[in-house]
């Protein structure tokens, strides 16, 4: 699985959280797994995951690996067809000037 994403996206949470921090009593509320949320679950359960953060990032980076990750993702397939075993996480600052957030690795 490759995943990228944004540390402080306020439209798809990073780690778990509502849909747009809406409140829990709102009507429709759902609850939503990010990538790190995602990442750290299939950390525990030993799969083959590769997770980019752009620190401080939002939810411009939703389409990374379609627009500037392109050659990224043709290797990171090359490898799984090769029988590469990984598990990663690239941090990546996201030059947009926001903070880096409450995880201390974007520090």
């Amino acid at each position: 699985m490759l995943l990228a994403h944004g540390s402080n996206d306020d439209t798809v949470p990073y780690a778990a959280g509502s849909h747009r921090s809406c409140p829990t009593n709102a009507s429709g509320w759902l609850i939503l797994f990010g990538s790190y949320a995602v990442y750290n679950q299939m950390n525990d359960l030993h799969k083959d995951i590769e997770l980019i953060t752009f620190c401080g990032g939002g939810h411009e980076f939703s389409g990374y690996l379609f627009h500037e990750g392109q050659q990224y993702v043709l290797d990171f397939v090359n490898d799984v067809l090769k029988g590469k075993k990984f598990e990663s996480h690239l941090i990546m600052p996201s030059k947009n000037g926001k903070s880096a957030g409450k995880y201390s690795f974007c520090e």
